[in-house]
Parts: structure tokens; C-alpha cells; sequence
């Protein structure tokens, strides 16, 4: 599943102390650091023409007249500025967020090109994001880690067990999956909403790159996985 190829394997689960509430953790910062400034040259589209005239000895035309078109450039002072994202998954027992153990992370980087000025940074030096945290403790009591199988049981004794889907155990999966949902959709919305907008809002080079606009598909909030959903998939799997 997709937990297994975040990280979350047999030998993790193995380490992880099923006695304690486990939290799945997602964490992220980000920093903002000056590159350099330089000066750039962008074309207008106004052009000038000039007319020269110079007398040419010996020539039966007598005078002969030079034209020149020179486009008009503007001269614009850009600032660059290095943007650093580090972000991971972790996950950790009880309280003990120091001996958590990390599942899957990244560090990566870009360019942001402005022109307001050095002193005015598109981003703060440093951002300590909080923290995005699911529990998983339902999860791993449900779960062989030996065999790596499900053992999900509906206690038909209970007397609140009312129908194969009115009954505790039945109300507590739908409930972790819908927090388990809800934290996939906070973790998008930090790279697919935040990070994109703070970053495509707020580069401004000179001479504007190619960006997909907003509704594009290549723009990453619109990403998803609706578009590769097969209902059938899970019949096709061996068992």
C-alpha cells in the first residue's frame, strides 16, 4: 500500500512500540538566501529609425542617405535569490518525537528572480513549518506485521453490533480513513497550494519565463489521482 512505499515497511514495523500511540509526521522548512544581482537588458517594442546623409565625391548622386532602426531596451536590476525546501515523513511512538524514525524525505531548491531590491526578500530566512501528524495506532492493531495481513474483525457478541456496517469496529476504520484522507489532503495542499503560489506569485524576472497559468494542468494543484482511479483494480490483484 501506499504507506509500504513511503517507508513504512516490515522491518519498521517491527522497531515501532505498537504498545504507545504512533503518529505518522510530516515536517517541512524552507530558507531564502541572496544569490546575486545583476543588470538586464529587456527589448521594447518601440523601435527608433535615424536617417544619415553623406555626400559621396565623384558619384553622379551626389548625396546618399543611411538609415538605422535601433530597438528601444529598457535596463532592469534583478535579484536572485535561492530557495531551499527540506521536507519528511517520520514516524515515532508515544512522545518521543526525537527517536522517530524517518521514512522518506527530500531536500531540493530553486531560483526566485526579483525586482524590488536586495534588501527586501521574497521569503524570510528561515521557515519552520508545523508539523502535519496522523495517527496510525488503529492502523497497526489491525495488522500481522509478521505476515504483513490485515486482521480486521467485526465483534458480533457486541451488542451494539447491529448490521455488518452498523457496528463499532466497522465506525472506527471509517474514521481513521477519513483522518488519514484529511492529513493526505494537508500535505497536497503544502506543496500543491502554498509552495507554489509563494514561489510562482513572487518571481518577477525581467524577462518572464514560460508559466503554466492558473487552471493548467501542469500546475500542481491539479494534480490528483482522479484521472488514473480504476474501480476494478482490487479484483485484478492474486491474492
Amino acid at each position: 500500500n501506499i504507506l509500504e512505499r513511503l517507508g513504512l515497511t516490515k522491518e519498521v514495523l517491527r522497531k515501532i512500540d505498537v504498545s504507545k500511540p504512533t503518529t505518522l509526521r510530516f515536517k517541512c522548512s524552507d530558507s531564502c538566501k541572496f544569490l546575486k544581482e545583476q543588470t538586464v537588458d529587456v527589448p521594447l517594442p518601440t523601435v527608433v529609425e535615424s536617417t544619415e546623409e553623406a555626400e559621396t565625391t565623384g558619384s553622379f548622386l551626389g548625396k546618399t542617405k543611411t538609415s538605422t532602426v535601433s530597438q528601444v531596451v529598457k535596463r532592469v536590476q534583478e535579484f536572485h535569490w535561492e530557495v531551499e525546501v527540506k521536507w519528511e515523513i517520520s514516524v515515532y511512538s508515544g512522545m518521543n518525537v526525537e527517536e522517530r524514525r524517518i521514512l522518506d524525505g527530500r531536500t531540493s531548491s530553486t531560483i526566485l528572480i526579483v525586482q524590488s531590491s536586495k534588501q527586501d526578500p521574497p521569503l524570510p530566512a528561515h521557515r519552520d513549518h508545523r508539523p502535519l501528524d496522523v495517527s496510525l495506532t488503529w492502523l497497526l492493531k489491525q495488522i500481522d506485521i509478521e505476515n504483513m495481513a490485515a486482521h480486521f474483525t467485526i465483534d458480533t457478541q457486541d451488542e451494539t453490533t447491529k448490521t455488518p456496517r452498523r457496528n463499532q469496529q466497522v465506525e472506527d476504520a471509517i474514521s481513521f480513513s477519513a483522518e488519514m484522507k484529511k492529513w493526505m489532503d494537508r500535505v497536497r495542499s503544502r506543496f500543491a497550494i502554498q509552495y507554489e503560489l509563494d514561489f510562482i506569485n513572487k518571481h518577477n524576472p525581467a524577462r518572464p519565463s514560460p508559466i503554466p497559468p492558473e487552471g493548467n494542468p501542469k500546475r500542481l494543484k491539479h494534480l490528483t489521482g482522479e484521472i488514473i482511479f480504476v474501480p476494478v483494480l482490487p479484483l485484478m490483484e492474486e491474492a
